[in-house]
């Protein structure tokens, strides 16, 4: 369960993409599931922190010390989360954030940072990020130009301070949900994990009809969005994986019955109170 863009980087990186199934309660990376997969050729470990919940570092790095294996974060939707007493970011070798607008801190169009615990390998990224350059124009390899644009830099620099203020926000507006939307229709609500900081980037409630409560509740004038209703190992892209409907049967069945309801810092209680309203309408139609 995750943007397609995490699959991505590992084609690019010149990896091979090997897929493992979520765990039911978080939506994450199955630790068990991915002991079994571990196999000779295996070096990374790359869990996805959904929707604003840290995946479980805690098994998952004693798997990776098991097999010698590094960890990538894929922290994008987590900024400020934490788990075990392991932030985001700080669990792994390298963590990449995603800034994109709608995210916890976001910037006015795309951005983002990589956050890593070994200089070598921080001064490996300041170079590629900018042609490879180890200085001005000497290359000591191929790079890229992915240099974060000095406007968006001042945007975040402005909102970094509020991010700890905004996700308290959007953490009593999930517990507002939580406590209304308890035992309406076929509902089922985002697991709270024993020991976690959620930071609620979405709140992805699951039903049996995710496009008609959409439907239904954008004609009250209320927004949803589906995250993420095609897993990617089920996309055209990575069809060249082999994995038909079927092989990874938890994060299908969530991707098949995912709404996220509206949830941004400022949310009002009012703003809530109509989102729950019209959804127990939905339900109650008969």
């Amino acid at each position: 369960m995750t943007f397609i863009a995490t699959f991505e980087a590992v084609v690019h990186a010149g990896g091979r993409v090997v897929v493992v199934d979520v765990d039911e309660d978080d939506a994450c990376l199955d630790p068990a599931r991915a002991a079994a997969a571990v196999g000779p050729n295996t070096r990374f470990l790359l869990p996805v922190h959904l929707y604003g919940q840290m995946a479980d570092m805690r098994a998952l790095g004693s798997l990776a010390a098991k097999h010698d294996l590094t960890i990538i974060e894929d922290a994008c939707q987590a900024h400020g989360a934490a788990r075990d007493g392991l932030g985001a970011g700080g669990a792994g070798a390298a963590a990449a954030f995603s800034f994109y607008p709608s995210k916890n801190l976001g910037a006015m169009g795309d951005a983002g940072a990589l956050v890593l615990d070994d200089e070598d390998a921080a001064a490996t990224a300041r170079a590629l990020r900018e042609h490879g350059q180890t200085s001005t124009y000497h290359s000591d390899q191929v790079g890229m130009t992915s240099r974060l644009d000095t406007l968006q830099a001042l945007v975040l620099l402005r909102k970094l301070p509020l991010l700890e203020r905004w996700n308290a926000e959007r953490a009593q507006a999930a517990s507002f949900y939580a406590e209304a939307l308890q035992g309406v229709g076929d509902l089922r609500l985002p697991a709270r994990v024993a020991g976690a900081r959620h930071v609620w980037h979405v709140y992805q409630v699951r039903t049996r009809e995710p496009e008609a409560l959409g439907a239904y509740l954008a004609g009250r004038g209320i927004g949803t969005k589906r995250h993420y209703p095609e897993p990617p190992h089920l996309s055209s892209a990575f069809a060249g994986l082999g994995h038909p409907a079927g092989s990874f049967p938890v994060a299908e069945t969530i991707a098949s019955e995912t709404l996220s309801l509206p949830l941004f810092p400022g949310i009002t209680e009012g703003q809530l109170a109509a989102v729950v309203d019209a959804v127990v309408d939905f339900f109650a139609r008969g």
